[in-house]
């Protein structure tokens, strides 16, 4: 028996409950597992917005070229030349899922004009307009209408018998 009351204790305090332990770990590790989550799912949603304005942003770019690569493209000398020095005229283009440009030429002197094309594109429907990029490029177009004086398939300079 005195063995049996040596154990008897060492039973009991072994069987003796650890309050709140295992309820301690289970609301920290879901802690940290909603921490975790959380964390990802910000760090998927900036991603989407990145790359979607970096999109965006490339179709801005690209209908700002268009613009800038279809006036001279559509170039119709006439009623060009016949403008006025510092005269402007502005123009549309719109590309169907991509974007629209605005164009603005201003003729400076009479053979050099000043072209601006500025891009704009937005992200989703038109109505959200949830992103919008606009970029602006130019260039300098110049005018070199060449004189040529041509009499004929032949000419000959000179004394000719």
């Amino acid at each position: 028996m005195f063995a049996l009351s040596r154990r008897t204790p060492e039973l009991s305090q072994r069987l003796r409950p650890r309050r709140g332990f295992a309820m301690f770990l289970a609301v920290g590790a879901l802690v940290i597992i909603g921490v975790l989550v959380a964390g990802s799912s910000f760090i998927t949603l900036q991603e989407q917005r990145l790359g979607q304005n970096s999109i965006v942003q490339t179709r801005a770019f690209s209908a700002a070229e268009f613009g800038l690569n279809k006036i001279q493209a559509d170039w119709d000398k006439t009623p060009n030349l016949q403008m006025a020095n510092g005269a402007s005229f502005d123009t549309n283009y719109v590309m169907t899922g991509q974007g629209t440009a605005r164009v603005r030429y201003t003729r400076l002197n009479n053979e050099t004009f000043w072209i601006v094309s500025e891009g704009r594109a937005t992200a989703g429907n038109s109505a959200a307009a949830s992103r919008v990029a606009v970029k602006r490029v130019g260039a300098v177009l110049r005018l070199r209408i060449p004189t040529i004086k041509a009499e004929g398939a032949i000419t000959a300079g000179g004394n000719v018998v």
